[in-house]
């Protein structure tokens, strides 16, 4: 950093728009993979809540995007916080769902079939994740 650089940038931004940090990273990350694990109760009936409902509906696209949404969101959480087993699982279903869905067309019984063994394999880690 050049001379007067420091100052310029702390006159910029000012000090106190800086967020001070309260511990090390390590920490800040233990916690929020704590946090996280909490959460995985949750997290597995909202996807479970979302899962079922496509094939109440005959698996129209609304419902279709519900669930993929669910999936979507635990499959980058859990892998960021270690979870990668579980984040494996959910990251395979959403590729399947996000074809399904892209596609526009109908989903087979296979292409169901299928989706339901990939979500199965996410029940499995979510047992695993909560021991």
């Amino acid at each position: 950093m050049t001379p007067g650089r420091s100052a310029r940038l702390s006159e910029r931004f000012g000090k106190s728009t800086l967020a001070k940090p309260t511990g090390n990273l390590e920490e800040a990350l233990a916690q929020l993979r704590t946090e996280f694990a909490a959460s995985l109760p949750d997290r597995a009936q909202k996807l479970d809540d979302a899962w079922h409902e496509p094939s109440h509906r005959d698996w129209d696209s609304e419902s279709l995007n519900a669930a993929y949404h669910q999936v979507h969101s635990l499959a980058g959480a859990a892998e960021t916080f270690g979870f990668t087993d579980l984040g494996g699982a959910a990251r395979a279903l959403n590729d399947h769902l996000h074809g399904i869905v892209s596609s526009g067309q109908d989903a087979t019984a296979a292409v169901q079939a299928e989706a339901q063994a990939y979500y199965d394999a996410i029940e499995v880690a979510f047992e695993d994740a909560k021991a």
